[in-house]
């Protein structure tokens, strides 16, 4: 959701979060209440399916609506049509589902199931962040399609920065000023807090 966001926003999108990116769980209730307050143009659920109680080979892409023919049936196939040649996954289409988040929110809503963590290869896929990278700009481009906003691709990465997020996650250094000459000063200690394996 935060990747999608990041997308959006840089296409020039307001994107309103009905969780802020903590570990909790936001009740049904009040996801809606959240998005219909916001007069939102239009609502995405985004999740990842479940096929039983154990591992299963079951695994698509698919779309929930709360009627066809409308807004967010356009929606989905937009979003359809940017993620299925991209990601290496069937499609399920886009099917009616009486659920919380299409039935009860005023904009035309969808809820896209990402595949199924209950199947193994799929599952270990979800957890990489370049799979999830994919699927963020995937969806981001459908809703853009939708909404008839220019995609802008994301500025290219630098050489440096896998690497300077390790050092900062390792409490080597802070990540500011990258591309700055550093004082004799700062890369002593930052020599120091690599060899003593600073966190």
């Amino acid at each position: 959701a935060l990747k999608i966001k990041s997308n959006l926003e840089r296409c020039g999108l307001k994107v309103l979060l009905t969780n802020d990116g903590a570990d909790k769980d936001i009740p049904l209730a009040e996801r809606c209440r959240l998005a219909n307050d916001s007069n939102a143009k239009i609502v995405v659920s985004i999740h990842s399916n479940a096929a039983g109680n154990g591992w299963s080979d079951a695994n698509y892409w698919m779309a929930a609506v709360i009627a066809k023919g409308g807004q967010a049936e356009k929606l989905a196939k937009a979003i359809e049509a940017a993620s299925i040649p991209v990601l290496g996954i069937k499609s399920n289409g886009v099917q009616t589902q009486n659920l919380a988040m299409v039935r009860d929110t005023k904009a035309p809503a969808v809820l896209i199931e990402h595949g199924f963590h209950t199947c193994k290869t799929w599952v270990e896929m979800l957890k990489t962040q370049s799979v999830r990278a994919k699927i963020a700009e995937c969806d981001a481009k459908g809703i853009c399609n939708y909404l008839g906003v220019r995609w802008v691709d994301a500025p290219a990465a630098k050489w440096y920065e896998k690497e300077l997020a390790e050092a900062v996650v390792a409490g080597i250094t802070d990540g500011t000023r990258p591309e700055e000459p550093a004082t004799r000063a700062e890369v002593a200690i930052m020599v120091l807090r690599a060899l003593k394996g600073a966190k």
